[in-house]
């Protein structure tokens, strides 16, 4: 995944906000499942039960964030989904994350 970083999710320092990071975090893992979703099967992404962000460094106005998740575990109740954002342009890291579902 990647994103833009607009000024609608800036604080006033431009950069980007944490919760907006942390929005970023909880579609993206979300969308990470979907390949593995079925009827009656986490067709719907689930709920969280854990969101825990570490901020790196800041994301800053005009950047593009590059996004990879990787689904860590999954079963029927429960699935781990691993989040990491960089700076598109220098590989910077800007976020880790861990989703709990």
């Amino acid at each position: 995944f990647e994103l833009e970083v607009i000024p609608q999710l800036c604080n006033p320092m431009n950069n980007m906000h944490g919760g907006a990071m942390a929005l970023l975090v909880d579609m993206t893992t979300t969308m990470a499942g979907a390949p593995i979703s079925r009827q009656g099967w986490w067709e719907f992404g689930g709920v969280s039960r854990t969101l825990s962000v570490t901020y790196v460094r800041p994301a800053l106005l005009g950047t593009t964030v590059a996004v990879t998740c990787v689904l860590r575990s999954v079963s029927s109740r429960l699935s781990v989904t691993q989040f990491i954002a960089r700076d598109k342009v220098t590989g910077k890291l800007l976020a880790l994350a861990e989703h709990g579902k």
